[in-house]
């Protein structure tokens, strides 16, 4: 207890009279210690968390888009030239968005609250595309309504990504003061995210390949069991990774206090 209380008379004092780089010094020995904030059951939700936040079949949405909802490409370069203006713009719309909230949960856990079930209907929506539409219009690759289904659903999309990205790096400074603590917590998550978020690539990569080689569902057409794997997996991970993330949003602390001044914007 003497110990403790020398301890903190020397930091009071160099505080209140020590030079800038003493002061640096100070704070980097008290912050630079072995101690832990985050419980063993905030562990794990973080693990979940940051492996869900990929856990998904993304990288197929290709040969979704191309093969599936059959979009025309000129189409499609005419939406990624709006979705390129559109990144930098909710980029900027969002990130300030965020960095006003203030909360009794704090800043960042509202919006990780929301990249979870509203994020998960969006992304089912956007798996069920071909059942929204006849097959006629599934086979009209002009097809407008279709196509402006599609873009309104990417671009929404992205805008959840965005508040997920830039909530997930903010929360991560406020999840502990130690940086021992936190090196632990983002080293084990990332781990484990190596494993479990590619797990629905593997399932889905077997399925087609299956499929394409009359391995499974032999007697049925190849295009429509590659339509209804991709129409299946797609919402199932998407419900998985909302499950986990609401949950984990619901037991997430913010421990370090953040700046309450109103922020820069051209800083």
């Amino acid at each position: 207890m003497k110990d403790t209380q020398i301890s903190l008379e020397r930091s009071q004092r160099i505080a209140e009279s020590g030079t800038d780089a003493e002061v640096r010094k100070e704070l980097e020995r008290l912050v630079n210690v072995d101690r832990r904030a985050v419980a063993r059951k905030e562990t794990i939700g973080y693990m979940l968390f940051e492996s869900n936040n990929d856990f998904n079949i993304n990288g197929h949405k290709s040969l979704f888009v191309d093969s599936i909802l059959n979009i025309k490409y000129e189409l499609q370069s005419t939406f990624n030239f709006i979705a390129g203006i559109w990144d930098i713009v909710d980029d900027f719309l969002l990130g300030a968005f965020i960095e006003r909230t203030r909360t009794r949960w704090g800043k960042f856990i509202p919006h990780l609250f929301l990249t979870g079930l509203p994020a998960a209907a969006l992304s089912t929506l956007y798996w069920l595309l071909p059942i929204m539409f006849s097959q006629e219009h599934i086979n009209q690759e002009a097809y407008l309504p279709k196509f402006f289904a599609w873009m309104i659903l990417e671009m929404v999309t992205e805008a959840f990504s965005t508040i997920k990205s830039i909530s997930v790096s903010g929360y991560l400074s406020t999840i502990t003061p130690y940086p021992s603590d936190r090196r632990r917590l983002i080293a084990r998550s990332k781990y484990f995210a190596m494993i479990y978020s590619r797990l629905p690539d593997m399932v889905i990569e077997f399925m087609l390949d299956f499929i394409t080689n009359d391995i499974i569902f032999k007697d049925r057409d190849s295009w429509t069991m590659i339509r209804n794997s991709l129409m299946i997996v797609g919402p199932m991970t998407a419900i998985v990774s909302a499950i986990f993330i609401t949950w984990y949003s619901t037991i997430a602390k913010e421990r370090v206090q953040q700046s309450v001044e109103k922020p820069n914007i051209k800083n």
